[in-house]
């Protein structure tokens, strides 16, 4: 092979990895929400909270406490409805959507869990997905949903936390911990109160003890984060076994010379060892929110006692 023709190699093998770079710090920052984009929009304590959302744009919001026509813990299908009733379905009813989105009455009082699966072990469907895909199918939209902090703050120039679908009409939703969803509405909304679950019962933190408040939200801000973190955990485990393979077959690869192989490796090996520190720092914090939530858990179920 001639000089030029191994600098073209070489090129190419460049471009190449420089793609996948991009790629892996993409899916850093835009992750999967159960299958589909996540953001890390909160942190493992409220003073890192306070931190990555002061200073954002707060937003307004359609309130809902998750029940309608009977049902409860139904915030996710209730704001869709709230956008809906607005732009064009005045008429349309909660268990209307939910037949159509194929839902049954036994999940009329199951909270949107896009991670809920059912069927046999080796051909599980995620109903709580496919359904918001069909909604959005039907209904054309794009449904995109942020992480917003106790006060309705985040970025919204930042990837969103979810993705679904990917139709003409943008339908926006915050979401507080793992629990609670409300349409976002700068128009006809109002300022954002989160909603907790007390006793089973998805209820507004002005309805609640003002002693056990900031316990209840710090659990949902919690179990919000350790979410947010274990998808994480995930994506980088693919990241980093594909990184593996990819670091073997440049090695073997018989259109690269030894000095062109030594340079890749030594790319790959940079990249893997900033991957395997964000993994134990990711380890350690799911860790730490773990024995949090243990505590608040105890202290919340004696107090509901």
């Amino acid at each position: 092979m001639s000089e030029n023709n191994k600098y073209l190699k070489y090129l190419k093998y460049k471009q190449k990895y420089l793609e996948l770079k991009k790629s892996n710090d993409q899916q850093f920052a835009y992750q999967q929400f159960g299958g589909q984009q996540l953001a890390d929009q909160q942190f493992a304590d409220q003073q890192l909270a306070d931190q990555q959302f002061g200073g954002q744009r707060r937003v307004k919001t359609i309130g809902n406490t998750g029940s309608l026509e009977g049902m409860s813990m139904q915030c996710f299908w209730i704001s869709i409805l709230d956008y809906l009733r607005r732009n064009g379905h005045p008429e349309l009813t909660l268990r209307e959507l939910r037949t159509n989105a194929g839902l049954g009455a036994d999940t009329e009082h199951m909270m949107f869990d896009i991670d809920y699966l059912v069927g046999h072990p080796l051909d599980r469907q995620a109903i709580f997905f496919n359904a918001a895909t069909r909604i959005a199918e039907i209904y054309n939209l794009r449904i995109q949903v942020y992480a917003a902090n106790r006060v309705g703050e985040f970025a919204l120039t930042d990837s969103p936390r979810g993705l679904i679908g990917n139709g003409t009409h943008l339908v926006e939703l915050a979401q507080f911990g793992i629990a609670h969803f409300e349409l976002i509405d700068e128009v006809h909304g109002s300022e954002f109160i989160p909603a907790v679950v007390v006793k089973g019962t998805l209820m507004k933190t002005t309805d609640i003890d003002p002693i056990m408040k900031d316990r209840y939200l710090l659990l949902s801000e919690h179990q919000g984060m350790l979410k947010i973190l274990r998808d994480q955990s995930k994506v980088n485990s693919v990241i980093y076994e594909r990184e593996q393979k990819t670091k073997e077959e440049l090695k073997t690869s018989p259109e690269l010379s030894s000095d062109q192989k030594a340079i890749f490796l030594k790319q790959h090996d940079q990249f893997l060892d900033k991957l395997v520190q964000e993994i134990n720092a990711i380890d350690t914090r799911i860790r730490i929110l773990q024995e949090e939530i243990s505590s608040l858990i105890v202290i919340i179920s004696e107090f509901e006692k």
